[in-house]
């Protein structure tokens, strides 16, 4: 009975402890139903990204219960409308099917982990597992007994134009080689994507077991015995297959490494990162490498559910960019480059002020790339994929402002070392002085019609000139710093005080060149122009990040602002979720209600699940909102300012750059108690719902008392 009684004790004690950051990691968040995050796994900030590739796999290329056309080695994850990437598919087969869908098949047994991926596929009876490296995957194929065991190597496919659009699509151009009988090297121009501009991308693959007969095709048309392939048609399919007897439950290894650069690279990262590795070993590392990450916060008590959305997004804020320094499309040397910027316009706000947070190492040479892609493009705009500015594909381009001006003053204002800031501000003024529109830096207005979001475009426009006239009177740059202040108050020639909508009056519209308001009723939502991008004039009336106060006073004082604010959020005026709008909740605090800013970024974190995300997970963004809401403190990025809420668990243990840690105590979180009744940062009370950078970095305690009801701290 005593050893029963052990037992039972022991049983129970293993039951009740808390599981291991990357174990609560869910990998099906955001890829079955809305989010478009990848399934596969990848290391932290990596420059590959192996994952399954289904039929109907939309922008991350897969999608559940569908059935699987192999696997390949990049991906553009939590992307929204055009994806990228999706590259040089792998296919295990029995026989060897070149034409796509006849060798589609449905997997089982899937387990998706941040560091590797297996499963099933049913067709061909193999199981599969894949683990990536900084730059390739490993991938483990387990055959059945037969005589024709293939590995095809499709070069054609990518996900913008075999997936998402017409089969028939393959690639601009492409060739490929036998290097020796068991690795092939080779290289494709890919169009179509993000940007919609062609870029290329190199390969080097080896097989562990040497091929019995092999081939190449181009077009669906198999050539035995061959060993290169080229093609310069448009829309080419073109690869090859390695072929071979296989016992029962043999393994195969495939090996494959990626380059932006040359073959010459891919073929360096095949051999540095994987030859010669086991499966075991290179899990292992990529095991160690989320660990390392994840453990940079740890969290106690909630529900099981909120604890795997947290780490779920955590794991998310670490996927994009890309560091690729020294495989560089665009320059030598090994100065820092990191790709897959998609695009800063959503990441900005979030996504960096957490990098900055958690990795300042990755933020400084972020900045460092941002100087050298001015140096060498003269330019750093607002998306950057594979090399290429997106403002260089259509000068037009442009999701909202000049917002890698938000990146670098963020960590300008913050005081992070390490930085060349003289040489940082020269991306920051040649924004400022080239890149916002002409009538803008003129008159102070983009005119109707000039340009495809003109409002939104404005409103951040005036926020960069802001975060600019900051840098500059720093740098001591006076002119420049009265200049862009100037200007940084230009929003208010959009704000039309006479137009009324639902018993409020007063919102941002657009004129045109003989200063006549264009009429747009305010609630309607545009996606991309002809005034507004992704959102309405209720969306971006709030968008004044640097000054609230103003906006109060415009709005009729704290009390009609706060109203007004309710109004909107009640009635689906405002997505409070989408980018355009993560600091709005926020705002209530500047009227003296952080209960009801509380009650707000509550509302909002019950929109993720571990299914989905409010909407597209846009490159790490939606995620850092949910880290950062959870903990409780919120950056208005740009500023050394944080905004409090009442966090989501009781426990959270932030271990910061500086060998500090911030440790945050709610004792009654992750319940009905979602207001703050007193707030405590080291033993000193707090009168207010806003800490600054300063305080937060050297760590200690922030301790709040919960209320189910709400409270009048902090008002």
């Amino acid at each position: 009975m005593k050893n029963l009684l052990t037992i039972f004790i022991a049983c129970f004690i293993v039951s009740c402890k808390a599981q291991a950051p990357i174990d609560e990691v869910n990998m099906r968040m955001g890829n079955d139903i809305a989010g478009n995050t990848v399934i596969g796994p990848r290391l932290p900030f990596g420059s590959s990204h192996p994952s399954p590739d289904t039929k109907n796999g939309g922008g991350d290329g897969y999608s559940f219960g569908q059935p699987v056309y192999g696997f390949s080695q990049m991906h553009l994850s939590g992307g929204g409308g055009n994806s990228h990437y999706g590259l040089f598919l792998i296919s295990p087969q029995i026989g060897v099917a070149v034409v796509r869908d006849k060798h589609l098949s449905l997997v089982s047994n899937e387990v998706p982990t941040p560091y590797k991926y297996s499963a099933f596929l049913e067709k061909y009876k193999i199981q599969s597992a894949v683990v990536p490296t900084m730059h390739g995957a490993q991938y483990t194929f387990e055959f059945p007994q037969t005589d024709s065991a293939s590995i095809v190597l499709d070069c054609g496919f990518s996900i913008p134009q075999s997936v998402m659009r017409d089969q028939s699509f393959g690639a601009d151009s492409g060739s490929l080689t036998f290097d020796s009988d068991s690795t092939i090297v080779g290289s494709g121009i890919y169009s179509g994507g993000w940007l919609f501009a062609p870029y290329k991308v190199y390969f080097a693959m080896s097989i562990s077991k040497k091929p019995s007969y092999k081939g190449v095709f181009a077009d669906s048309v198999k050539f035995a015995g061959q060993t290169a392939v080229k093609t310069q048609k448009p829309g080419s399919s073109f690869g090859a297959w390695l072929g071979f007897r296989a016992k029962k439950n043999e393994a195969v290894i495939v090996s494959i490494a990626v380059s932006l650069k040359s073959i010459e690279n891919a073929k360096k990262y095949l051999a540095d990162e994987l030859t010669g590795k086991t499966s075991v070993e290179l899990e292992k590392t990529a095991m160690q490498a989320w660990e390392k990450q994840l453990s940079k916060i740890n969290i106690k008590g909630g529900s099981a559910e909120n604890r795997s959305v947290f780490y779920s997004c955590l794991m998310r804020t670490m996927i994009t960019p890309a560091n690729r320094t020294g495989d560089s499309p665009l320059w030598n040397d090994n100065t820092p480059y990191w790709d897959d910027q998609y695009c800063v316009w959503d990441t900005w706000r979030t996504s960096f002020p957490l990098m900055l947070l958690l990795n300042p190492d990755d933020y400084k040479t972020n900045i460092a790339s941002f100087i050298k892609r001015q140096e060498v493009n003269h330019r750093v705009d607002d998306a950057f994929a594979a090399g290429i500015e997106s403002m260089t594909v259509d000068v037009n381009f442009r999701q909202g402002g000049d917002d890698v001006t938000n990146i670098i003053v963020d960590g300008y204002v913050k005081g992070v070392e390490g930085i060349n800031w003289n040489k940082a501000y020269e991306i920051v003024k040649s924004q400022a002085d080239s890149m916002r529109w002409p009538s803008y830096r003129d008159n102070g207005i983009i005119y109707f019609g000039q340009f495809r979001n003109p409002a939104s475009t404005q409103m951040e426009f005036c926020y960069n000139d802001y975060l600019a006239s900051v840098m500059a009177k720093g740098l001591g740059n006076k002119a420049d710093a009265e200049k862009y202040a100037q200007r940084a108050g230009n929003w208010e020639k959009l704000w039309n005080p006479d137009i009324e909508d639902e018993g409020f009056k007063g919102f941002i519209q657009n004129q045109d060149a003989q200063g006549n308001w264009v009429f747009y009723p305010p609630k309607t939502k545009d996606l991309n122009g002809p005034h507004f991008y992704e959102g309405s004039s209720w969306v971006y009336s709030y968008f004044v990040p640097h000054n609230h106060r103003r906006l109060i006073e415009l709005c009729g004082g704290p009390d009609k602002y706060v109203q007004r604010l309710e109004h909107a959020f009640k009635n689906n005026l405002i997505d409070y979720s989408n980018e355009p709008s993560f600091l709005t909740i926020r705002t209530f605090i500047d009227a003296g209600r952080p209960d009801l800013c509380s009650f707000w970024v509550h509302h909002n974190l019950k929109n993720y699940s571990l299914k989905t995300y409010p909407g597209d997970e846009d490159s790490g963004a939606m995620s850092s909102w949910y880290v950062f809401s959870a903990l409780g403190f919120f950056p208005n990025a740009g500023t050394d300012l944080y905004y409090l809420n009442a966090p989501l668990f009781p426990y959270a243990e932030v271990n910061l750059p500086n060998g500090k840690k911030l440790v945050i105590k709610a004792e009654d979180a992750g319940g009905e108690s979602i207001y703050i009744k007193s707030a405590k940062l080291n033993g000193v009370p707090l009168n207010k719902a806003i800490i600054n950078h300063s305080q937060l970095i050297k760590g200690g305690k922030l301790e709040f008392v919960l209320s189910p009801i709400p409270t009048n701290w902090g008002k």
